[in-house]
């Protein structure tokens, strides 16, 4: 998950630098999942339709980028 992702909309900036400053705490603690681990994961993920607005084009784009993020 990333930042963006993480953040709650609407808060103020200090809000944010605070949050920012926790998310890259929790991301230090957790540290990186192991290969074989996230391959676990992610294998035993729920499969679900594309929401009607994505295009094939998008769908193609996002999976590639999780594809080079798995490497």
């Amino acid at each position: 998950m990333s930042f963006s992702q993480w953040l709650r909309v609407g808060d103020s900036a200090d809000s944010m630098r605070e949050q920012r400053a926790r998310y890259d705490a929790l991301l230090s603690r957790l540290g990186k999942p192991l290969p074989q681990a996230a391959a676990a994961f992610l294998d035993e993920r729920e499969s679900a339709e594309p929401e009607a607005d994505l295009t094939p084009d998008v769908i193609a784009r996002v999976r590639e980028k999780i594809r080079r993020a798995a490497e």
